[in-house]
C-alpha cells in the first residue's frame, strides 16, 4: 500500500516536470504574432467604420440641404412638393407653385404610370412628356370637364373628359382626315355616333368599345348603303343591303356575309327567296328571272340543283307562254 501511493507521487512530480519543460519550449514570438495580427485586425476596421460614418453623414447633409432648399422654395417662391391619389388610383407627383391653400398653380408632375409633364392651372394647360397637350378643365391635375386635347400624331379631340380619360360626347378628328362624332367611354367609341372616313364613306349607329355594334347605316363611298345589325364591326343579324347599281338584299347576316334567310332583287327584276350561305343562294328557295321563269326548289353555291328533263321542260312552257 505504501509501495503505490510512492509510485503516484512519483507520476504526479514527472507529470509537472514535462509541463514545464513545454512552457519553456514555446515560442516567445507567438504572442507576440498573436497581439500584432489582433491589431492589424483592429487597424483595418477603423478605416470601413470612418467610410461608413462619412456615407451618413454625407446622406444626412443631402437631405437636409434638400429639406431647407424646399422650405426655401415654398416660403419665399410660394413652392411645395404635393402628392395626390386620383379617383382613378393614380398616384401624381407634383413640385411647383401653389397658392395660398397649397393648391398648384404651375409646376412638373408625374404620374404613377410614368407620364410626366407641366401644368399650368392659370391657362388651364397641359403638356405632357410625349408630346400631347391639353387646354380645358381638369381636377388633381387630371384632365376633367370640357376640353381639347391634341396629340403629338395630329389627331385632336375635342369634348368631355373625366377622370383623365375621353368621357361623355365629343368630337375625335383625325390627322388622315376622318372624323367621330358621338359619344365616348373610357377613350374609347360607345353608344351612339357617326364615323366619316376621308373616302367618303360613313356609319351612324351603335358603337360598344370601338367596334361598331348594334343597329346601324353604312354608306359605302360608291353609293352602295347597308342597313341593319352589326356585331364586332361585321354585318351580322338582319339587314337590308342596297347596291349602287339597284339590286336590294333583305335578310340575313353572319360575319359581313349573306347568310340564312333572305329575298334578293335584282334591278332588271329578277328575284330570289330563300336560304343564303356564303352571299350565295345555297338551299331551299324560289328564284324567278326578268322574263318570268320560275324555279322553286334546292340550290348550290347559287345555282339550281334539277335534271336536264325539267331543265328542259321549264323552257319549253316559257316558250308557249310567249
Amino acid at each position: 500500500m505504501a509501495d503505490n501511493k510512492k509510485e503516484n507521487k512519483k507520476d504526479a512530480s514527472e507529470e509537472k516536470i514535462r509541463q514545464k519543460e513545454k512552457v519553456s519550449l514555446k515560442d516567445p514570438s507567438d504572442d507576440k504574432k498573436k497581439k500584432a495580427n489582433e491589431g492589424a485586425a483592429d487597424e483595418d476596421a477603423k478605416p470601413a467604420a470612418s467610410v461608413r460614418s462619412i456615407v451618413i453623414t454625407v446622406v444626412a447633409a443631402a437631405v437636409a440641404a434638400i429639406v431647407l432648399i424646399l422650405l426655401v422654395l415654398h416660403f419665399f417662391f410660394g413652392w411645395s412638393y404635393i402628392t395626390y391619389t386620383a379617383d382613378n388610383g393614380t398616384n401624381i407627383r407634383f413640385i411647383g407653385r401653389v397658392d395660398g391653400n397649397d393648391q398648384p398653380l404651375s409646376g412638373r408632375f408625374k404620374y404613377s404610370n410614368g407620364l410626366t409633364g407641366y401644368v399650368n392651372t392659370e391657362t388651364k394647360k397641359i403638356e405632357y412628356n410625349n408630346g400631347n397637350v391639353y387646354e380645358g378643365s381638369f381636377v388633381k391635375l387630371q384632365k376633367h370637364g370640357v376640353g381639347t386635347l391634341t396629340y403629338s400624331n395630329g389627331d385632336v379631340f375635342e369634348g368631355e373628359f373625366a377622370n383623365d380619360e375621353i368621357n361623355g360626347k365629343g368630337v375625335y378628328k383625325y390627322a388622315n382626315g376622318d372624323v367621330y362624332e358621338g359619344s365616348f367611354k373610357d377613350g374609347m367609341k360607345d353608344g351612339e355616333g357617326t364615323y366619316t372616313w376621308a373616302s367618303g364613306a360613313s356609319y351612324t349607329g351603335e358603337w360598344k368599345e370601338d367596334k361598331k355594334e348594334g343597329a346601324g347605316t353604312f354608306k359605302y363611298e360608291n353609293g352602295s348603303i347597308y342597313e341593319g345589325d352589326f356585331k364586332a364591326d361585321l354585318k351580322d343579324g338582319e339587314g337590308t343591303y342596297t347596291w349602287e347599281n339597284g339590286d336590294v338584299y333583305t335578310g340575313s347576316f353572319s360575319e359581313d356575309k349573306r347568310d340564312g334567310s333572305g329575298k334578293m332583287v335584282w334591278a332588271d327584276g329578277s328575284y330570289y327567296e330563300g336560304d343564303f350561305k356564303d352571299n350565295k343562294m345555297s338551299g331551299k328557295g324560289f328564284y324567278r328571272d326578268s322574263l318570268g321563269r320560275t324555279y322553286e326548289g334546292t340550290f348550290e353555291n347559287g345555282t339550281p340543283v334539277r335534271s336536264a328533263e325539267k331543265t328542259e321542260d321549264t323552257t319549253d312552257e316559257k316558250e308557249n307562254n310567249g
